[in-house]
C-alpha cells in the first residue's frame, strides 16, 4: 500500500454561515437514516409501517413507501441505507444492510416502488464480525465490499470482503498519530470513522472521530491519500470509555460525526470541540466539503445543533439532515448551499 499526506491549512478554507429550513410533511416519530437514490430522497423510519420512504427530491412529493419488519426475504430487522446506489442499462439498484440479519441486500429501486413484497435481486450474509459496531457496509461493482470494523483491531483498520470468494483482506493503516502513543489493543477504537465511498471514482472516505483528519482509500491504486489538519498534531489527547463503546468521554474533543459521498465531493459533519456540546442547542456544527484527491474545499457552519445523518442533492445544491432535538422527535432539515461549490 502506498501512502501519501496532504496538510491542510484550516485558514485557507472561507467559513460561511448556512441557515436550515425544516422540511414539511416529513413526519414521523422516529427517523433513523436519511439518503438518496437517484433523483429520491430516502427516509427510514423504524417502528412504523414500512422502514423505507421515498419523496422526489424536485418537490418533495411521497412517491411509496417499501420494507415491514419480519423475517421475509422482502422483510427488515434493523436496515440501514448508505447512499449505494448505481444506474446500469436504465435501471437503479441499491444496497442495503439489515444488522439484524447480518445480511447484506441489492434491490431494484424500480420494482420496489412499483411492489412493496419484492424480493432482492441477491443476498449476502455477512460473517457477524465484519457487521458489529453498525459501521457503513460499502459496495462496489456486485462483488466488494469495503468498510471498517473496531471488532477486528488486531488484524486492520479497513477490511474488503470478496462476495464470491467469502473472503476477507485486511488494511491496517494505523498510522502514528504525533500526539497520542496508541496501545495496540486500542488501535481500532481510537482511529473508528466514518465512511463513504464514490462508486463512479471507486475511491472510500474515511473521517475520523477523535482525530482531525480523513483518508481517501484507492483500492485500484493500492493509494491511501491522507489528508490531516495543520493544528491537529497539537489537538489534546483523545480518552475515550473503556469497553466496547465508542463513545467518548463528555470533555474529549470530537470531530467527524458523519458522512456523505457524492460524485463530485466528500462531505462530512464536524463537531470540532469537546464530545459533550454534540447535544447542546446552541452548539453549532461545521459542514466541511473535501474533493476526492484529499483537498479542503470549503467548510460551513451550520446554525442548528444535534445533527445526524446527512444526504445532498449534487444537482439542486440542498442539503438534508436529520436534527435529532426538535422537542419529543426528530426533523428533518435541509441547507441550500451555495452553487459555488460546484463550480
Amino acid at each position: 500500500m502506498k501512502y501519501n499526506r496532504i496538510i491542510i491549512k484550516e485558514e485557507t478554507a472561507k467559513i460561511d454561515t448556512l441557515k436550515g429550513d425544516p422540511v414539511a410533511g416529513i413526519d414521523s416519530a422516529e427517523i433513523s437514516f436519511i439518503g438518496i437514490i437517484d433523483t429520491v430522497l430516502v427516509i427510514v423510519t423504524p417502528h412504523s409501517n414500512a422502514y423505507l420512504n421515498f419523496y422526489a427530491l424536485r418537490d418533495l412529493k411521497f412517491l411509496g413507501k417499501y420494507g415491514t419488519r419480519g423475517d421475509s426475504s422482502y422483510q427488515f430487522m434493523n436496515p440501514r441505507y448508505d447512499n449505494q446506489y448505481y444506474v446500469k442499462d436504465n435501471e437503479t439498484y441499491f444496497y442495503l444492510t439489515d444488522y439484524r440479519k447480518n445480511l447484506y441486500l441489492k434491490f431494484n429501486f424500480r420494482k420496489v416502488l412499483e411492489d412493496t413484497i419484492v424480493r432482492p435481486e441477491w443476498t449476502v450474509r455477512l460473517p457477524p464480525y465484519l457487521i458489529s459496531g453498525y459501521a457503513s457496509l460499502l459496495g462496489w461493482r456486485d462483488s466488494l465490499i469495503y468498510g471498517s470494523s473496531i471488532s477486528s483491531r488486531y488484524k486492520g483498520r479497513f477490511f474488503v470482503y470478496d462476495i464470491k470468494k467469502r473472503k476477507t483482506s485486511w488494511i491496517k493503516n494505523f498510522s502514528k498519530v504525533d500526539s497520542v502513543d496508541i496501545p495496540a489493543s486500542a488501535e481500532a477504537y481510537y482511529y473508528y470513522a466514518q465512511n463513504a465511498f464514490n462508486m463512479k471514482k471507486g475511491i472510500m472516505a474515511s473521517a475520523m472521530t477523535l482525530f482531525k483528519r480523513v483518508d481517501f482509500v484507492i483500492p485500484d491504486s493500492n493509494k491511501i491519500q491522507t489528508s490531516i489538519f495543520e493544528n491537529a498534531a497539537t489537538s489534546p489527547v483523545p480518552v475515550i470509555k473503556p469497553g466496547n463503546t465508542m463513545l467518548p468521554y463528555a470533555d474529549t474533543k470530537t470531530y467527524y460525526i458523519t458522512t456523505y459521498g457524492g460524485n463530485n465531493y466528500f462531505y462530512a459533519l464536524c463537531l470540532n470541540k469537546e464530545y459533550a456540546n454534540y447535544f447542546q442547542e446552541n452548539s453549532n456544527m461545521e459542514l466541511h466539503i473535501f474533493s476526492w484527491d484529499g483537498q479542503l474545499k470549503k467548510i460551513y457552519y451550520l446554525d442548528q445543533s444535534y445533527l445526524g445523518f446527512f444526504a445532498v442533492d449534487e444537482k439542486q445544491n440542498r442539503l438534508y439532515t436529520i436534527k435529532y432535538r426538535n422537542e419529543s422527535k426528530p426533523a428533518v432539515v435541509r441547507y441550500d448551499l451555495p452553487a459555488e461549490i460546484n463550480q
